[in-house]
């Protein structure tokens, strides 16, 4: 998991005033940390999904 992704998930853990501490490992994480993870990670690909003029996101998968 990239750094930006674990601040978000930080973020979003603070500003939500959820108790605990998020852990540098996402995978570990368990209850409400482990449903900010994921809804952090869905809308990231949704906000990809509708953006198909970015075309660094298909530069590495164009055919030759």
């Amino acid at each position: 998991m990239s750094s930006l992704y674990i601040e978000l998930v930080k973020q979003f853990v603070l500003d939500a005033g959820i108790e605990g501490t998020v852990l540098e490992d996402v995978t570990i994480l368990t209850g409400m940390h482990a449903k900010v993870a994921y809804w952090i990670a869905e809308a990231d690909v949704e906000i990809q999904r509708k953006h198909i003029d970015w075309g660094f996101l298909y530069d590495n998968f164009q055919e030759q």
